[in-house]
């Protein structure tokens, strides 16, 4: 019979945490180094070590990153009050550029807003009859633009047009400008773009 002197080998002491479990201070659930089983598998030092946030070892994934900063992101008007109505995305109609509708015996309502005046005929071409503008105040510029069926506006009768031509014609996009003269009671067409071209 052989008798073997086996002494068992005693445990080394671990020279690392590199594998220990930790409980967080914070929900209680134990955390650590898990080898992951499938690529990329992560083995580095720091995997799984607790991290101490506000005085409490918690797991990397538990701990609340801080804001980036603590000064507001938008200048002293942004946030600083609720909307009227936080539900509506609705322009509010006060802002709105009504779109005039004409038929050929209309006239054109005009304002002193500086505010252009969008023209439409109803569906059909128009051309508008005799005065299509009711008079003005003296040296009152307004622009006509039109956003649809086309508008034709002959001069004579209320409306001159100063560049020599007998009419002007409103298709979508053409803008007219005009000013009144109260002497000769007469709106003067001082420029005409035909459809948005320069």
């Amino acid at each position: 019979m052989v008798l073997f002197n086996s002494v068992m080998s005693e445990r080394s002491t671990r020279k690392g945490d590199r594998f220990r479990w930790w409980n967080s201070d914070r929900s209680g659930f134990q955390f650590g180094f898990s080898p992951l089983t499938s690529p990329p598998n992560s083995y580095y030092r720091e995997d799984g070590r607790p991290v101490r946030d506000n005085g409490v070892q918690v797991a990397p994934d538990e701990y609340d990153q801080p804001p980036p900063s603590t000064k507001p992101l938008g200048g002293p008007d942004i946030g600083t009050g609720v909307r009227a109505n936080a539900e509506s995305t609705a322009t509010p109609t006060s802002e709105l550029i009504p779109v005039n509708y004409l038929i050929s015996s209309t006239k054109i309502p005009w304002n002193q807003n500086n505010v252009p005046i969008y023209v439409v005929g109803s569906l059909t071409t128009v051309t508008l009859d005799a005065n299509p503008l009711s008079s003005g105040i003296q040296g009152l510029y307004i622009s006509i633009q039109g956003v649809g069926s086309s508008v034709t506006i002959n001069s004579g009768n209320g409306i001159s047009i100063d560049f020599n031509k007998p009419s002007v014609q409103l298709d979508s996009g053409s803008i007219a400008t005009l000013i009144y003269n109260a002497t000769d009671s007469t709106w003067h067409i001082t420029s005409f773009t035909q459809n948005g071209a320069y």
